[in-house]
């Protein structure tokens, strides 16, 4: 049994195609919920916001929210021989994601008021599109459990295993079970991700490896090594102005190297 097609093009290429609020309010049925609810109101635009800023703020947390995160701790691990476990990573970020949340979701209510009393019509829209879904038939349940499974595994064994392996060890679980056909993988995945994220490992073990970070670091940021919170302001501000431009991974290419190096410089690990 195979799963529909659509549904697996949306599930293997959501981390890396662009994404509009009218895909949004065509595909997701919180926007749909939004619409029961009145297209003008506030609360629409409040879960239209909710839901975005949440997903920056809480991808944050764990090696699931994108891959930015797994590709800045394998630089790491490749030039420094430093490593992150799943859950010293989500401990690492959770100081900074719970108060993130806190301020955007009193922000958001801030901004975009609540304007009804109830969400009863949307709760009925809910109800009606799990009707219509039905139970839950194989190849669903296939992939229910190897992506359990896959998580477990980043979670748990993850850092002595390695987090691709383990993530191709699901996909090959799902061939095995022909919930998925080559045909489908070689029409919906989006192929230029393996060479962009490729690129920007390349890229970031060149910088380290011939002194151009050392370089780059001792000319434009050296000045800032005496104030180490000043020097993570700039670097953040840098990171934030770079990601409005090209894609995280060519700025955690460029940036990681300069920052191990200027961390040294200051003593740091």
């Amino acid at each position: 049994m195979v799963v529909d097609a659509p549904k697996l093009r949306k599930l293997l290429t959501a981390p890396a195609t662009p994404v509009t609020p009218r895909d949004l309010r065509r595909d997701g049925n919180v926007f749909h919920v939004g619409g029961e609810l009145g297209r003008d109101r506030s609360y629409g635009k409040l879960l239209f916001m909710g839901i975005g800023w949440g997903c920056v703020i809480g991808g944050i947390a764990t090696f699931l929210g994108g891959a930015r995160a797994p590709l800045a701790v394998g630089i790491l691990r490749e030039n420094t021989g430093l490593d992150f476990s799943f859950a010293e990573w989500t401990l690492a970020a959770l100081p900074l994601v719970l108060p993130l949340l806190v301020v955007g979701f009193l922000l958001l209510l801030r901004l975009f008021p609540q304007d009804i009393d109830n969400v009863e019509d949307g709760i009925k829209f809910l109800n009606r599109k799990r009707l219509e879904a039905g139970r839950m038939g194989y190849g669903e349940m296939v992939v229910a459990a190897v992506t359990a499974l896959t998580i477990l595994g980043w979670a748990i064994p993850g850092k002595k295993l390695r987090l691709a392996p383990i993530a191709i060890l699901g996909t090959a679980v799902l061939f095995a079970c022909r919930v998925v056909s080559w045909e489908t993988i070689e029409e919906y995945v989006n192929w230029g991700v393996i060479p962009m994220y490729g690129g920007a490992i390349a890229l970031a073990t060149a910088l380290e490896k011939t002194g151009a970070a050392a370089w780059l670091a001792q000319k434009g940021l050296a000045g800032l090594t005496d104030s180490p919170f000043i020097l993570i302001a700039v670097i953040s501000l840098i990171s934030i102005l770079l990601t409005e431009c090209i894609s995280n991974a060519a700025v955690i290419a460029i940036l990681f190297p300069i920052g191990t190096t200027l961390a040294k410089a200051m003593g740091e690990s």
